[in-house]
C-alpha cells in the first residue's frame, strides 16, 4: 500500500530546469529625473513601470546584438553602475519538441519585465510550441538593491525541454 503511494507522488513532483546562463546586454544608465521632494519638475515620482514602457523598444524580434552581448551565469550578481540605476535585457532560450506547459520562478530580481519572443508577459506561466523560445527579462537594478540571477523553468513534464540549446535551430 505504501509503495503505490511513493510512487504517485513521485510523478507527481514537478520538473526542474534551471537557467546556467544567459545573454547579456547593458547596463544602460537610467538617469532619474530631479526630484524635489521625491517629486519631479512636473510633480510625478520616479516610476519603474514608466522605464520599462520607454524602454520596450529594446526589445524586439530581432536577438540581443552580438557585439553588445556579455554572458551572465547563474548566481551572478547585478549591480547598480555609479550608484545610480540601471537598466540590463538579459535572453535565455528554451527548446521542445512538444506541447509543454511550465511556470518560470524568477528569483532575486526586484523590478523586472518579461518578453516572450518579443512580446510583454504579465504572467510567468509558459504555453511551450514545438520549437524555440525566446525569453528577455528587462532588469531595473537600483543603488540599494542586492539582485542576482536566479531563474528556473519549473513544470510537470518537462521530458524533452532544453534551456539554452546548442545546434542548429529546428524549423517549424
Amino acid at each position: 500500500m505504501i509503495l503505490p503511494l511513493l510512487l504517485l507522488s513521485a510523478s507527481m513532483a514537478a520538473d526542474t530546469l534551471v537557467v546556467d546562463h544567459a545573454r547579456m546586454e547593458g547596463p544602460y544608465t537610467i538617469q532619474q529625473p530631479y526630484a524635489i521632494d521625491s517629486l519631479d519638475v512636473r510633480g510625478k515620482s520616479f516610476d519603474v513601470q514608466e522605464v520599462f514602457k520607454q524602454n520596450k523598444k529594446l526589445v524586439d524580434k530581432s536577438r540581443i546584438r552580438k557585439t553588445q552581448q556579455t554572458v551572465i551565469q547563474h548566481g551572478d550578481a547585478l549591480t547598480a553602475v555609479d550608484s545610480t540605476t540601471s537598466l540590463r535585457q538579459l535572453q535565455f532560450s528554451i527548446e521542445t519538441s512538444r506541447f509543454a506547459k511550465g511556470r518560470l520562478e524568477i528569483n532575486k530580481l526586484k523590478n523586472y519585465k518579461l518578453f516572450v519572443n518579443g512580446t510583454a508577459c504579465d504572467d510567468k506561466q509558459l504555453q511551450l510550441t514545438p520549437g524555440r523560445a525566446d525569453i528577455i527579462l528587462q532588469v531595473l537594478t537600483g543603488k540599494e538593491d542586492k539582485d542576482s540571477f536566479d531563474v528556473k523553468l519549473v513544470g510537470d513534464d518537462l521530458k524533452g525541454v532544453t534551456v539554452n540549446p546548442t545546434g542548429k535551430r529546428p524549423y517549424t
